[in-house]
C-alpha cells in the first residue's frame, strides 16, 4: 500500500500538468516541385527519408544556441522551474547541461509519419506559455531557413565574382600576348599574310611559265645568245629568285629566322587562348548575374501547414495510465516475492 500511495502522491501532487501545443511545417525550395510520400509508396517506391533541410531544422530547434535566445526572450528556465517536482523536474540551480536535456524532453521535432511534414511539439505548464514557445520556435525556424539559404546564395555570388576577376585577368593577358605578337612580327594576321604570299607566288609562277615559253619560242628561230633571248632568260632568272624568296618566307628560313607557317601556328594558339578567355569571362558574368538574382530573393521558405493553437486542457501526464501501470508492476513484483518466499519455506521444511 505504501508504494501505491507514494506513486499516487507523486502523480497527483508533485507531477505538474503539462499542456501540449503542436505545429506542422514544411521547408520548400522555390521553384522545386515536391511529390508526396504517399504517391511514391502507391507507385511501389519506398518513402523517402527526411531531407537535409528538415534535418538541419531539427538540429536547430533543439540546439543550445536557440535555447539561449528563447530563454532571454521568454524565460524558459524560469517557467520550467516553477513545478514542485523535485524528482524529475527542473530547478533554477540545475546545470546548463541539465537544462538542455530537460528542454529537449519537452520540445520535440520530427517527421510526421502520416503527412510527411515536420511536426513540432511543445510541452509547458501553462497553455499560454506552450503556445508562445511554439510560435517563437516557428519564427526563429523561418528566420534560420531564410538566412541559411541566403548565405549560400551570397557565397555563390562571391565565388562568381572571384571568377569574374580571374577571367578578366586571363582576358587581359590573352589580349596583351596577341598584341605583343603582332607588334613583334609586324603582322596583323599570319593567315592573311600567307594567303597574300600564295597569291603572289601563283602570279609569279604564271609569269615565269609565260617567260619560259617565250624563251623556247625565241630559241627556235634565234641564236641562244641573241639579245632578245638573253633578256627573256634574265627575266626568268629574276622570276625564279623571287618565287624562291616568297616560298622561303612561307616555309623556309629567311634571314630573320622566321617561318610564316610557325608564326601562323603561334598566332592561332594565341587566338584560341583569347577566345577561351572571352568565353570564360562571359560565363562568369552570367553566373554572377544569376547568383545575384537568387541572393535577392527567398530561395527556401517555411510553410506552416498547422499553426500553434491554445490548449484547453492538460493532456500530460496520463495519471490514470501511469498509476495503473505501476500498480501492475507492484502486483507482479509482490507476486514474485511471494513465490520466492514460499519456495524458500518449502525447502526449509
Amino acid at each position: 500500500m505504501i508504494p501505491a500511495f507514494l506513486i499516487a502522491f507523486y502523480l497527483v501532487v508533485l507531477a505538474p500538468s503539462r499542456y501540449v501545443t503542436e505545429a506542422r511545417i514544411l521547408v520548400k525550395e522555390a521553384g522545386v516541385a515536391q511529390i508526396q510520400a504517399g504517391l511514391l509508396e502507391g507507385l511501389g517506391f519506398a518513402a523517402a527519408g527526411p531531407s537535409t533541410d528538415d534535418q538541419l531544422l531539427q538540429a536547430y530547434v533543439t540546439s543550445p544556441n536557440l535555447l539561449n535566445i528563447l530563454d532571454e526572450q521568454l524565460g524558459v528556465k524560469e517557467h520550467y522551474s516553477q513545478s514542485r517536482d523535485f524528482i524529475f523536474g527542473l530547478s533554477v540551480n540545475d546545470s546548463y547541461e541539465d537544462f538542455i536535456a530537460f528542454y529537449r524532453k519537452h520540445v520535440s521535432v520530427g517527421p510526421d509519419a502520416q503527412t510527411g511534414l515536420l511536426a513540432i511539439s511543445v510541452q509547458a505548464y501553462t497553455p499560454e506559455f506552450s503556445k508562445a514557445l511554439a510560435e517563437a520556435l516557428l519564427a526563429h525556424s523561418e528566420a534560420f531557413v531564410n538566412e541559411a539559404s541566403q548565405n549560400i546564395a551570397r557565397r555563390e555570388m562571391q565565388f562568381a565574382l572571384d571568377e569574374i576577376t580571374r577571367s578578366q585577368k586571363m582576358l587581359k593577358a590573352a589580349k596583351q600576348a596577341l598584341l605583343a605578337f603582332q607588334n613583334t612580327h609586324n603582322l596583323v594576321s599570319p593567315d592573311s599574310e600567307g594567303e597574300s604570299l600564295f597569291t603572289i607566288v601563283a602570279e609569279l609562277e604564271g609569269e615565269l611559265a609565260q617567260t619560259e615559253a617565250a624563251i623556247s619560242q625565241g630559241e627556235s628561230y634565234l641564236n641562244a645568245d641573241a639579245p632578245q633571248v638573253m633578256v627573256l632568260k634574265s627575266k626568268a632568272q629574276a622570276l625564279s629568285k623571287e618565287i624562291a624568296a616568297q616560298k622561303q618566307r612561307i616555309t623556309g628560313a629567311a634571314e630573320s629566322g622566321e617561318k610564316l607557317n610557325e608564326l601562323s601556328a603561334q598566332f592561332q594558339s594565341l587566338a584560341v587562348d583569347l577566345e577561351l578567355a572571352k568565353t570564360l569571362h562571359a560565363s562568369a558574368l552570367n553566373a554572377y548575374e544569376m547568383s545575384r538574382v537568387q541572393a535577392g530573393k527567398q530561395l527556401k521558405h517555411l510553410i506552416v501547414a498547422s499553426s500553434p493553437q491554445l490548449a484547453e486542457e492538460a493532456v500530460l501526464p496520463k495519471r490514470g495510465y501511469w498509476f495503473a501501470t505501476w500498480l501492475l508492476f507492484l502486483f507482479v513484483g509482490w507476486g514474485i516475492c511471494r513465490l520466492v518466499i514460499a519456495s524458500s519455506n518449502e525447502h526449509k521444511d
